[in-house]
């Protein structure tokens, strides 16, 4: 298997269930993207995340993590939007409108919400933005690099884009257990370290303004499990 950023050959790692790549520190599961792996459980997942308490101390801290960086009034896209929860804790701050693969979640972010223009087909998504929240997303895309260079096409120039992204720098794959929350060979085909993070970004136009951990304290499975990273459109 051919690493997608340095193009490279990739090892076989941990027990076979992902390739990682010694020049650029990506792992890829291998695995094609099933949009059937997404479903009505999927959705009745979501759901009931988004009514406990560290959902919306989550919500908190992404909503702070944007205003940080994007004044209030621009536009901003939601890209893997889910229930459209953060967009409602946005409330009127941003022009915002929201993204996602799966169907029946972006119906019942409709039936929530009907200020925000909700979207299931990414070519009909209209404009550009002036910000991209890519919340939990990354790790699912089958080529994270051509995906990324279609998200630098949304954005003007300057643009920003959030990211959050399972964090492998102090969890090495070979190492990771079967029973890390985030292990998910079907579903997260990618994982990313700041060094694999830092030539995605080069390789789309994009350059990274800074990368902190402040969702992990909320999501501890491990310390800095979730890196948080925020880039600008060159």
């Amino acid at each position: 298997m051919e690493c997608i950023l340095c193009q490279k050959p990739m090892n076989l790692s941990y027990n076979g269930k992902y390739y990682f790549c010694l020049s650029c520190l990506l792992a890829s599961s291998g695995q094609k993207f099933d949009s059937h792996v997404y479903d009505i459980d999927y959705t009745k997942n979501y759901i009931e995340y988004e009514h406990g308490d560290k959902a919306m101390m989550l919500m908190d801290i992404r909503t702070q993590w944007v205003k940080d960086f994007l004044p209030e009034g621009s536009t901003l896209i939601d890209y893997g939007c889910g229930t459209g929860l953060f967009l409602r804790c946005l409330k009127n701050n941003y022009i915002c409108c929201g993204y996602d693969v799966n169907e029946s979640v972006i119906n019942y972010a409709k039936s929530k919400n009907m200020i925000h223009r909700y979207f299931n087909d990414p070519n009909t998504i209209p404009g550009i933005f002036e910000g991209i929240t890519l919340f939990d997303v990354l790790e699912h895309f089958e080529n994270p690099l051509e995906e990324m260079k279609k998200l630098n096409k949304l954005l003007l120039d300057r643009g920003l884009i959030f990211i959050s992204t399972p964090n492998t720098e102090l969890n090495p794959i070979d190492s990771i257990p079967d029973d890390w929350r985030h292990f998910k060979p079907n579903e997260h085909l990618h994982y990313f370290t700041q060094y694999s993070l830092v030539r995605l970004a080069e390789k789309s136009g994009f350059k990274i303004l800074k990368t902190d951990f402040r969702e992990s304290e909320v999501r501890n499975t491990y310390e800095n499990n979730i890196r948080c990273v925020t880039m600008v459109k060159l």
